[in-house]
């Protein structure tokens, strides 16, 4: 086909077909008459040349012209693509190379490191936790290959000694995966276990050890060096300790009742600044020291809150034969669950707590009488016969019964 190039912009005109003198530049628009020479310039046919986008971008419709917006676009410099960064594709091809069993695995991992730099305990736990499943996983992943390979070789893996490491080399190809999967389990936690690390020294400081607490010079109290030296301890607190330790050297020690009034006074003053937890231990503690001096102390412990330390003092309390516990120690025969602890103390205490036991027996509670007879039978004297001699012509069958053998319990006493 004939091509012209237009005189006005030089771009090339294909030429009608029909006869027309007249011929319209695609481009700009341009009429020019192929008669006259000066205007129309015929160009040799050549192969078609490639397309050129339309100045309307390719829209559908007849072209239309420049304007001067299009000119202003073209002149300006076109914007930089931004390369991307190239560590980030790098991780991104790698993530894209992971299964998903272990991009879970590293997401864990993650979060373990990220608990590491909160709390070193809530580290610990994760991080064991996170060995257990990871491990398991791998051994559930080892038996479930076996068991769709043959449910008779899973049977020799368990029974039979040994038989697992030849079946692993002999299937390697069928367990690598679950071997990977258990050796992951076990040797990143250990290698996670030292990341934290510098966490630690920033949030938790440079680790560096405070100066040693000084304890004053021990003060001569008793005369013995081991025994000075605890109760030193004991009287200066060591808050990185406490005095736990302290109070169980002193319940396993022999007792010297030559330095006990010593060692019970300390007590006595460390029980009233004792916090809750130390409390007990200093209750049962002193209970085995004390002394008739530290009864003042005991007494109030009689009505705690806690009934176990009731309990502790009515087992230590009685060994003092002192008048002044007989009236609380029978206070507790009306707590329920003291009764069995009651008796024993007051049995212990002697003939101390006689005359108020002869007032239980004149009294109207037939509960508390009894357990006044159970107590006479191993610690009345014969001043008791007249009150029990009455009692065995009581009402009551079960007083008339304990009242028979309280009077053979001290006759036989009598009688040695």
């Amino acid at each position: 086909m004939p091509i012209v190039r237009c005189p006005e912009c030089g771009e090339k005109v294909k030429l009608p077909a029909d006869d027309r003198k007249v011929v319209r530049c695609a481009s700009c628009r341009h009429k020019f008459r192929l008669d006259d020479e000066d205007d129309a310039q015929t160009v040799s046919e050549k192969p078609p040349a490639k397309k050129k986008r339309s100045a309307n971008n390719g829209e559908a419709g007849p072209p239309r012209r420049r304007s001067r917006a299009d000119d202003d676009d073209e002149d300006q410099p076109s914007p930089k693509k931004q390369r991307p960064n190239k560590t980030w594709k790098g991780l991104t091809k790698v993530l894209d190379r992971m299964s998903t069993p272990v991009k879970v695995g590293v997401g864990i991992a993650l979060v373990v490191l990220l608990l590491a730099c909160i709390h070193p305990f809530s580290f610990l736990l994760v991080l064991i936790a996170y060995t257990m499943i990871i491990v398991l996983t791998g051994s559930v992943m080892y038996i479930v290959v076996i068991a769709r390979d043959d449910m008779v070789e899973l049977l020799k893996c368990i029974f039979i000694p040994f038989y697992g490491l030849y079946y692993l080399f002999t299937h390697w190809d069928n367990l690598k995966h679950a071997v990977y999967t258990q050796l992951f389990g076990l040797f990143v936690p250990a290698l996670l276990g030292f990341f934290p690390l510098p966490c630690y020294w920033v949030v938790y400081g440079t680790g560096k050890s405070e100066a040693p607490i000084e304890i004053p010079p021990t003060a001569k109290l008793t005369g013995d060096a081991t025994l000075d030296r605890i109760l030193a301890r004991l009287v200066y607190t060591d808050p990185r300790g406490g005095p736990r330790g302290v109070l169980m050297e002193l319940a396993s020690m022999n007792i010297d009742n030559t330095h006990r009034p010593v060692v019970a006074k300390k007590l006595a003053e460390f029980l009233q600044t004792a916090d809750r937890t130390d409390r007990a231990e200093t209750i049962r503690v002193l209970t085995r020291w004390a002394t008739p001096a530290e009864i003042p102390v005991l007494i109030p412990i009689l009505q705690d809150k806690e009934i176990t330390n009731r309990i502790v003092v009515l087992r230590g309390i009685g060994r003092l034969q002192d008048k002044r516990s007989v009236i609380p120690v029978l206070e507790c025969l009306s707590v329920a669950g003291l009764e069995s602890e009651v008796v024993p103390t007051l049995i212990n205490i002697g003939p101390v707590a006689e005359p108020e036991l002869l007032g239980l027996l004149k009294g109207e509670d037939n509960a508390l009488r009894i357990s006044a007879l159970r107590v006479l039978e191993h610690s009345g004297t014969p001043a008791c016969y007249p009150a029990l001699e009455a009692l065995t012509a009581n009402q009551d069958q079960t007083t008339r019964t304990r009242a028979k053998i309280a009077i053979d319990g001290i006759t036989a006493r009598n009688k040695k």
